[in-house]
């Protein structure tokens, strides 16, 4: 990606590069990267690709590579893969084409308990596609523990979720809460 490419009226130009494990320099293929806008007026907003039909985020490639196609603008990417620390990249601004917007990723220690699925609904139980404000949802996770090093089946184990409310913008909500801890009992395996 490092043509500049029209899509409708607007000349569309790169922000692209690779996500690497700072470690070692290896690829990391299966980064989730999400593209941010820098606007001083409005502030920061997921980059919304409606239009390009691209996606965003988007996952990397095996190669550890990502790229959008966007108008000009100020941007910066977010870059998250698990059992590493997320990191941003700088930010850049288009044009000129930017094909080395890398990000390295620094390991950390890893759980084994992943998020398997979400179901957002509303509060009649229907799926929660757009609400009004104030509406209640519900959410309800599907969390696994399938590796051994968790520690023993009855074990306490400790995870961390994130939960981020974002507006018809896809700009984060201010009273979005950004963490917060689950402690549970994994259930023995047969």
């Amino acid at each position: 990606m490092t043509e500049t490419v029209l899509s409708g009226r607007l000349a569309c130009i790169d922000p692209a590069g690779k996500v690497f494990d700072a470690s070692t320099s290896a690829p990391l293929p299966g980064a989730v990267v999400t593209l941010y806008q820098r606007d001083p007026v409005t502030g920061d907003a997921i980059w919304n690709p409606a239009l390009s039909g691209q996606l965003n985020p988007q996952a990397t490639n095996s190669d550890g590579r990502y790229g959008w196609q966007t108008s000009a603008g100020s941007f910066y990417v977010l870059a998250a893969k698990p059992c590493f620390a997320d990191a941003q990249s700088r930010t850049v601004t288009v044009p000129p084409p930017v094909t080395d917007l890398d990000i390295g990723l620094t390991p950390r220690a890893c759980s084994p308990v992943q998020m398997a699925a979400v179901e957002v609904t509303d509060g009649a139980g229907n799926p929660a596609v757009a609400l009004t404000p104030g509406a209640s949802i519900r959410l309800r996770a599907v969390i696994s523990n399938t590796a051994s090093s968790a520690g023993r089946v009855g074990q306490d184990v400790t995870a961390t979720y994130s939960l981020i409310l974002v507006d018809a913008r896809a700009r984060r909500s201010r009273r979005s809460p950004r963490a917060a801890r689950a402690r549970w009992r994994p259930a023995p395996t047969r």
